[in-house]
């Protein structure tokens, strides 16, 4: 499988991947994306490979690659081919006419990729702030990409995301949030396993001013463990650096529902989106399954949704209907049942009993 940049400008980049349907990443004003050839080089196949992955196919291009970005990503798709077989056909590689071998970036400043969620909020929140005792660099801007979670189709759950989480960042540290709009994850697909390959490849078109970038992650380190080796995302996930540009995920030394208590309790959680009910995101409905586990994560911490925070508020009779049928869920139940501080609350024996009545998971 061929892919090749047919663009590259400031406002707009696109990729052509043999066989698909054009990608292209639409940039803000003030993105001011790197445009050398070693960024583009680095763009380029982490923007196509994935595809190549879900083809069962070698990525071909016509550039030089970096040495470690090549490595690891035939590493990622090595292992993704063991653990899912029937989805992915073959372990991928790169065949480039050269390979790039260099010293890192050792920029002391990172960018990060946001999405509105309490984990990446909680990223945000802790390296987003000066802290010269820190060996984490601190985050200097962040980037949210209309087409990852959003419905390119309807603007305005993203728009208002936007706004929030540019409020919310600028009040942490004077964060810059950029924008990027992308077709990515429909044209690659397996956005589930894939996704963070698209976030890096945006990621890394900031490395003209970051050594790196941030990614959240859902999951302790604990948590991973049990998932098997696909929910290793600690060590995935960093498969997606290269020499120029590390790629450094954070967020798996507490829980979530640690995240939503130290959120709350410093009064920046008003921005926080959640919802994936249809055409909802943007906004939080209350109703679907990731509303109410939020609100009952509230409720096992003795706190209270903000106002106008769910449109839907938490009931018995909503809570008793909840099916658990993935292994996150369970995970996620899990942690909230072991942070409940009122073990006699009715809402404590529906999450017992929820938990105890998961079956079969995948």
């Amino acid at each position: 499988m061929r892919a090749k940049i047919t663009r590259a400008d400031s406002s707009r980049i696109t990729v052509q991947i043999s066989g698909k349907e054009k990608i292209f990443f639409d940039f803000g004003d003030a993105f001011s994306p790197a445009l050398d050839d070693h960024s583009m080089s680095n763009f380029l196949v982490r923007t196509a490979f994935g595809a190549a992955m879900n083809d069962g196919a070698d990525l071909e291009v016509d550039v030089p690659v970096d040495a470690r970005l090549a490595r690891n990503l035939e590493k990622f798709s090595t292992a993704w081919c063991q653990y899912r077989p029937w989805r992915f056909k073959k372990a991928s590689r790169i065949a480039a006419p050269s390979y790039l071998h260099g010293e890192g970036n050792h920029e002391q400043s990172f960018v990060a990729a946001f999405s509105g969620g309490y984990d990446s909020s909680y990223m945000i929140e802790k390296y987003g702030r000066k802290n010269d005792l820190s060996p984490f660099p601190r985050i200097d801007s962040a980037v949210m990409i209309d087409g990852f979670g959003y419905n390119l189709e309807n603007k305005s759950p993203y728009q208002r995301a936007f706004g929030t989480g540019s409020a919310f960042c600028s009040a942490v540290g004077d964060i810059k949030l950029h924008s990027v709009e992308s077709n990515w994850s429909k044209i690659v697909g397996q956005y589930a396993i894939l996704h963070v390959m698209g976030i890096s490849a945006v990621l890394g078109l900031k490395s003209n001013v970051a050594g790196g970038g941030y990614v959240g992650l859902d999951f302790t380190a604990a948590e991973e463990f049990a998932l098997g080796s696909w929910g290793n995302l600690d060590g995935n996930d960093r498969l997606f650096s290269s020499y120029d540009f590390e790629i450094l995920p954070v967020g798996n030394d507490v829980p979530r529902i640690s995240k939503i208590r130290h959120l709350r309790n410093i009064g920046l959680d008003g921005h926080i989106v959640v919802c994936n009910a249809e055409n909802r995101v943007g906004s939080n409905c209350g109703a679907c399954e990731k509303c109410l586990r939020t609100q009952l994560s509230y409720r096992a911490l003795g706190m209270q949704p903000l106002d106008g925070q769910f449109e839907e508020p938490l009931t018995e009779e909503a809570a008793s209907k909840l099916i658990i049928e993935k292994k996150t869920q369970l995970i996620f139940y899990k942690a909230i049942r072991r942070a409940w501080l009122d073990r006699s609350d009715v809402y404590f024996a529906i999450v017992k009993r929820l938990i105890k009545n998961a079956g079969p998971l995948h």
